[in-house]
């Protein structure tokens, strides 16, 4: 004994820390049958005959490996299913003098082998990296009654956690943690988190899968979902979930001593912590624009946990987006959106592929001939890209990136198949080609970034924004200021051109009394004469006190607003805004705010709260407009901080599927079929859309479920300021639609023609569809389409709605007397259907008349306004020419603003000069001029234009018909002179129209004659001709038709007018009523090809980064050993057995015994068999042969396994001469399982036979035969059966404990000869297995024994792998066996060594290796570091 505890000492001096790192490995490939999945072999080399196709399967993150032979002669197809394989090209393979290898995947695949050459066998090997199990290995019993599932051996118990429960439990210690989640699949209901909370804190969301896991034959369970948690010590675990669910909770542990022996579990990639330390990954990928961290990922080392971390990362910053195909406009695309069945990559269980399908949306194409797709324009995080395909029958298609074609082979399913294409980052399109009939439909998607990052976790955590993510804040800040540039950028045409005086100057004349004098003054004529403050208030904008100025100005707007001169205060507040006064920027936010919320301007609300972040009501404003918009992601970081205080309904999280929040992803995602031509890329100046173009071919969408449509329109801008509509009719069977597209109304979004085009303004509606009905939408101009398609329970508030009824078989007045203007979609249909006759020149004059008279008495709701005013362009105010009777007439001169009309002095109080020469063009009226008197002299018009005080720069165009012609005329500068030829003035009268007055502005001509070389003014009569009444003599006019009268008048030295529909007849003006007035009648006009607009802004310039990254090396692993578990394993051995017996009376000779042999391992699939023969040489025996033979089968569904074996021995009798065989059958049955990975549990029955043919007498004539060959008990036990339950608990990695209780027959097999009861524990440390145990039996008296004992047995030992060679490798043992009731031992020491470089553990039975990836790694690292 002390020499032995000794050698054990002296073993353990010798042992050094070794060196962990990770190892190449190549094995044996798994091989499954196509048709019923199921494993055929596990062999690195295979036969194949000439055209014969096997099938094997790779995991993720594993490579496959051949020789270049084999290359040469094999074809190879891969997918991530059986029914979708992609023909490997030999450019993809890595190849190292004669080795070749395929890298490795983040997603599993199949791989088909063919045979292209003569009939041979060829080697393939499966790479991957070693690592240690897992090293969650110790349940965590949670307060729920729990249910054991089974897979094959594996016993798992796990806890119901239904919709809405939740369970708490305490850690006292800090633990590493793994939770798995699987759906209860007999709950039908969809979506549905499982949430861990860490102290109340969301530690963890976990997605719960609607796939089934068909390896659990008894239990309905989904697909397990897990992740990994960090829970810090004194700590309270939450689970709970919003769905039916079954969860497990596993405690991880590494060595209790061996601190190397387990997965070092990165703390960074355990949650929270992961979530917490997101941010510089944020930042590199938002701000650096570098996704090397993607794309440079290496699946090969990385362990689960990693991959797990590198998925959720990408989920984090993009979102899978479906390609929709390049058309053309003589060939649409039919694109679809429905949920169908998806195929996933198959797993592995119980020897078989377990291939799963769950229900998913999908958009996708039928392939006719080809399917070109555009990638130009995506940004894309990866190069992995999913092709989704479908076909009714078995078909080839070519698949052409970067000009290399690539060939799938296909086959029928009901379901869409994935499969895994890998795109260049610089590709940029991707062409699906089948010269096949059969129906095949495609579906592509990419990997995008995201404008905003996505998860759930992150937006869980407590801290304020800035905290938790700089990077999310920074970019929140980004966006806003893009929006407020973009803005400020609408506006900058409206600048207000002020010139302050210098406080200090003007306080010596003029004190602050003054101006609150002036401006007292002011504010009670403002309450008098609104009209006589204009000009009085204008002085008083640029006093020096602010606070006079803020008063000046509401006093200035809030007389505009009483005038109805809307369009002027909206222009004042835009230009007040971006003032440097902060009171008065202040002020004009809050006006606008309430103003762009009447109008539903989204744009402007988003733009002025970006602006101003403080307004009040903007937050909630902003956050209602950004969730009708569909843009989930800004909605919800912008309100993060708010969200505890203000919480949004659950719209927001259901249509993020945030469960944490109440959100649920319901089954209401919209379904459809859409019939377009070509999509394209528009360009905004905060944002990029995508677009279809109509041109030729009209849009249809087919509704499968009930949606709602948000259609946006535009169409190419134009520049000429030429008035032009396009129109947009959407046609829902018999029910006809329709919209204006102002082409002539520029915006600051362009398309790529390939040329950077402008377009005009959108024009916006929603529209709804049932299932089953059809939209289509059409143009006769080119027109771009942005749809948003919305599931049926979507609502936008801020949708304006400017479709309406196509109304065209109806005659207008019916239409016109039975709309109901009270009725904002009536009031619509009413002004789009007259718009749309009056652009087609089908609207008759008496139409127009009538149609104004309605409108006349009409409040228009802001949100028509700009409708309206559209159709009131095209009408103008001309004289009455029929006045039959009046008393006189009378020239007024309207040269003091006070005779001017309320239009016209409103223009001159906002123009920029309002003192111009000449006589004023009306907007809407005709001048004429009687040229009669200066007929013989050279005549010119010279025109003076006075720009809007906030327009500069602002053209306007006049119409001057003359005896020759009409000629239109641009007047863009302060003067603007116009010649006139004789001919010209043939009839003496010249007629001047202003086309395009906008508001503000002031239009003057004067008339010049040329006296010499210079031009002369003649002075014209500014007077107007009035028509003066009495009482005796009313004015009375003739109307020879209906019309609409505009009758101006004078009263109190001010002149007035007033507008009322009269039929035809005469119209009477009493002298009370008026005293000198001129009558005007609105009708149609001739000269509407030009519009007053704005000068359009220059749009800023979309920054779109290029996001950098740097590719994975290509590399080849080598490996440390290629193990094929499919050779025979060889291994010789050698033991040496001592039997001695201590503190005797007498001496009794030690045993010495010494075996020489070789042991032969093979296996096939779930069956082990092993063949051995030894040699002994005996110190006090014959010499004996053996020849034993054991076989080994474990099920792969259930718990049951067998084991058969017989043991030979021959010994050569020298006494008698004789030879003699012992011989001992034996065949077990039992079940083996394990409880949650670290309980095993074990038991058996055993019958036995024994047989030899020495006898009694023999044995003890001849004392040099072997005990091995006769003894007593043997003799006394020929048959008989043994029975026995074994428990093995391993906690931790590098340590089990182990008991047993077995008892043995006698040979009538009723009753029991011993039972024993035994323990053992084993501990690996540092590529050494210690293991002490002990053992109490029980001997039955019985014939041959008179009195029942006790005997115990105590053990130790010591064991280690050794590698010895490049191509051997083997074991030293050494045991010491204390027999306490013989009062001997026993020691033994065994040597093998054999080719386990060659065959690694496979051909080992089941229960043959303890620590088996312990020693592995052991074994690896004596390769890395030498042997």
């Amino acid at each position: 004994m002390p020499l032995l505890l000794t050698l054990i000492l002296v073993c353990g001096l010798f042992i050094t820390q070794a060196f962990g790192q990770n190892a190449n490995l190549q094995s044996d490939v798994r091989w499954y049958d196509a048709e019923t999945y199921q494993l055929t072999r596990s062999a690195a080399d295979i036969s194949l005959n000439h055209e014969q196709a096997k099938y094997l399967f790779l995991p993720a993150g594993q490579w496959l490996s051949t020789t270049l032979d084999t290359l040469n002669s094999l074809s190879f197809w891969q997918g991530q299913t059986f029914s979708a394989l992609m023909q490997v090209k030999k450019q993809q393979w890595i190849c190292q003098q004669n080795m070749c290898q395929l890298n490795a995947s983040l997603r599993p695949r199949v791989i088909k082998v063919i045979n292209q050459q003569q009939d041979g066998q060829f080697e393939l090997w499966r790479g991957f990296q070693h690592a240690h199990r897992d090293p969650f290995r110790r349940a965590v019993a949670l307060p729920l009654p729990g249910k054991t599932i089974a897979l094959a051996q594996e016993h798992t118990t796990i806890y119901p956690l239904n919709k809405s429960q939740s369970i708490k439990v305490y850690f006292k210690q800090a633990k590493k943690l793994k939770l798995t989640v699987h759906r209860n699949l007999y709950d039908l209901s969809q979506g549905g988190k499982v949430q861990a909370l860490i102290n109340g804190i969301p530690a963890s969301i976990i997605n719960v899968s609607e796939a089934q896991a068909l390896e659990f034959t008894h239990h309905k369970l989904g697909v397990a979902n897990v992740d990994y948690i960090a829970v810090p010590a004194n700590s309270y675990l939450t689970l709970q979930s919003s769905t039916s669910t079954w969860v497990k909770l596993e405690q991880m542990h590494r060595g209790i001593y061996d601190q190397g022996a387990g997965i070092k579990q990165r703390e960074k990639l355990l949650n929270p912590y992961w979530v917490n330390n997101l941010d510089s990954a944020l930042r590199q990928v938002y701000f650096d624009h570098d996704i090397s961290s993607i794309t440079q990922f290496n699946p090969e080392h990385a362990s689960a946990l990693a991959i797990r971390r590198h998925q959720d990362f990408i989920s984090t910053i993009s979102t899978g987006s479906f390609l929709t195909p390049d058309s053309s406009a003589n060939k649409p695309l039919t694109t679809h959106r429905r949920l169908v069945a998806i195929y996933q990559a198959p797993r592995e269980a119980k020897q078989h592929l377990m291939l799963s399908h769950t229900t998913g949306m999908l958009q996708y194409n039928r392939l006719v001939e080809s399917l070109k797709y555009n990638i130009r324009d995506e940004q894309r995080v990866s190069e992995n890209a999913i092709l989704y395909v479908r076909s009714n029958r078995p078909t080839e298609l070519v698949v052409d990136i970067k000009k290399v074609r690539h060939k799938i082979k296909v086959l029928p399913k009901q379901g869409f198949v994935p499969l895994n294409l890998h795109i260049d980052m610089n590709a940029e399109e991707v062409t699906v080609f089948s010269a096949s009939d059969a129906k095949v439909d495609i579906a592509m998607q990419v990997r995008t970034l995201l404008p905003l990052p996505n998860n759930e976790l992150l937006y869980a955590q407590p801290t304020p924004l800035a905290l938790k993510s700089p990077s999310i804040a920074a970019l929140m800040q980004h966006i806003q200021a893009d929006k407020a540039k973009s803005f400020l950028n609408s506006l900058s045409n409206f600048q207000l051109q002020t010139t302050p005086q210098d406080p200090p100057l003007l306080a010596l004349a003029q004190s602050r009394g003054h101006w609150m004098y002036q401006l007292g003054e002011v504010e009670y004529l403002a309450t008098q004469s609104p009209t006589k403050a204009l000009p009085k208030l204008r002085a008083l904008l640029d006093s020096p006190f602010p606070s006079v100025q803020l008063r000046a100005w509401q006093l200035r707007l809030d007389i505009l607003t009483s005038l109805n001169r809307q369009n002027a205060v909206l222009r004042y507040l835009a230009a007040l805004l971006q003032q440097d006064n902060a009171a008065l920027s202040d002020f004009a936010a809050k006006k606008l705010l309430s103003r762009y919320q009447q109008t539903n301007q989204i744009f402007n609300i988003q733009g002025l709260c970006a602006l101003k972040q403080k307004l009040k009501g903007c937050a909630k404003l902003v956050t209602s407009t950004l969730l009708a918009q569909g843009k989930l992601l800004e909605t919800l970081w912008l309100d993060h901080d708010k969200r505890q205080t203000n919480p949004n309904d659950s719209t927001l999280y259901d249509r993020l599927g945030y469960a944490s929040y109440g959100g649920q992803l319901l089954d209401i995602q919209p379904r459809y079929d859409i019939t377009h031509a070509q999509q394209v890329q528009l360009t905004a100046e905060t944002a990029e859309y995508k677009a279809y173009r109509l041109e030729k071919q009209p849009l249809t969408i087919t509704a499968h479920s009930d949606i709602n449509i948000q259609i946006s329109a535009r169409t190419y801008g134009l520049k000429s300021g030429e008035h032009a509509i396009g129109w947009l009719h959407a046609d829902k069977g018999t029910n006809l639609h329709f919209m204006p597209i102002y082409s002539d109304v520029l915006s600051t979004t362009y398309v790529h023609t390939p040329l950077e085009a402008p377009l005009s303004v959108a024009s916006n509606s929603v529209i709804s569809l049932h299932a089953g009905e059809t939209l289509t939408l059409s143009s006769k101009e080119i027109a771009f389409v942005q749809l948003q398609i919305f599931d049926s329970t979507y609502f936008n508030p801020y949708s304006s709605q400017q479709l309406s009824e196509f109304a065209l078989s109806t005659p207008f007045l019916e239409l016109l007397h039975t709309t109901n203007t009270y009725n904002s979609a009536a009031f619509t249909k009413l002004l789009n259907n007259s718009l749309y006759r009056l652009e087609q020149y089908s609207l008759k004059d008496h139409e127009f008349t009538a149609l104004f008279s309605k409108l006349n008495k009409l409040n228009v709701p802001p949100s028509l306004s700009q409708l309206h005013d559209r159709v009131q362009s095209y009408g103008h105010w001309v004289p009455m020419q029929k006045y039959l009777n009046y008393a006189g007439t009378q020239l007024v001169d309207l040269s003091p603003i006070e005779t001017r009309s309320i239009a016209e002095q409103l223009s001159r109080h906002t123009a920029t000069n309002a003192e111009t020469k000449g006589i004023t063009i009306r907007p809407y009226h005709t001048l004429s001029l009687d040229f009669n008197a200066l007929s013989a002299m050279q005549i010119r018009l010279m025109f003076y234009f006075s720009d809007a005080e906030l327009i500069s720069n602002a053209a306007t165009l006049v119409a001057i018909e003359t005896a020759n012609d009409n000629t239109v005329w641009p007047v863009s500068n302060t003067q603007t002179p116009f010649g006139l030829e004789q001919t010209e003035l043939r009839n003496g009268i010249v007629k001047i129209r202003w086309l395009n007055p906008y508001l503000s502005q002031v239009l003057q001509v004067e008339v010049q004659v040329l006296q010499g070389t210079r031009w002369q003014s003649v002075e014209l009569d500014q007077r107007q001709l009035f028509y003066y009444a009495t009482s005796e003599q009313p004015i009375i006019a003739k109307l020879d038709q209906d019309a609409l009268v505009k009758i101006e008048q004078f009263k109190d030295l001010q002149r007035q007018e007033e507008i009322e529909f009269y039929p035809a007849g005469t119209i009477e003006i009493p002298h009370h009523y008026a005293n000198l007035a001129r009558l005007f009648a609105w009708q149609l006009n001739a000269n509407r090809q030009k519009l007053a607009v704005a000068p359009p802004v220059t749009p800023l310039k979309l920054t779109r980064p290029t996001l950098r990254f740097e590719q994975l090396a290509k590399h080849f692993n080598t490996p440390l050993i290629s193990a094929n578990g499919n050779k025979t394993h060889i291994e010789g051995f050698m033991s040496y057995d001592r039997d001695g017996i201590f503190q005797t009376s007498e001496p009794i000779d030690t045993a010495h015994r010494l075996d020489f042999g070789i042991r032969l391992r093979n296996r096939y699939r779930q069956n082990w068999y092993r063949l051995e023969g030894a040699y002994r040489l005996n110190n006090l025996r014959y010499e004996s042969f053996a020849l034993n033979g054991i076989y080994n089968w474990l099920d792969d569904d259930t718990p049951w396994y067998v084991e058969a074996g017989m043991y030979n021995r021959w010994q050569e009798a020298k006494l008698n001469n004789e030879s003699h065989l012992t011989s001992h059958i034996d065949a077990t049955i039992g079940q083996i399982w394990r409880d949650d990975v670290s309980v095993r549990h074990q038991w058996w029955w055993q019958p036995y036979f024994y047989y030899t043919s020495i006898d009694k007498q023999e044995y003890l004539d001849d004392p040099f035969i072997s005990q091995d060959m006769y003894n007593f008990y043997r003799a006394q036990h020929m048959h008989g059966w043994q029975g026995g339950y074994r428990i093995r608990y391993q906690p931790w990695v590098d340590s089990q404990f182990s008991a047993q209780i077995s008892t043995v027959s006698n040979e009538d097999w009723t009753s029991l000869d011993t039972a024993t009861l035994s323990g053992n524990w084993q501990q690996y440390y540092e590529g050494h297995i210690f293991s002490v145990g002990l053992s109490s039996s029980y001997v039955f008296a019985d014939q041959h024994r008179p009195n029942a004992t006790w005997q115990y047995l105590t053990s130790i030992s010591w064991q280690t792998l050794f590698d010895f060679s490049e191509e051997t490798a083997g074991w030293i043992s050494l045991n010491w066996t204390q027999d306490w009731f013989r009062n001997n031992h026993n020691v033994r020491f065994e040597v093998t060594l054999g080719n386990l470089q060659n065959t690694g553990f496979a051909p080992f039975a089941h229960d043959e290796i303890i620590f088996e990836s312990l020693q592995l790694t052991h074994f690896l690292e004596q390769d890395i570091n030498g042997r």
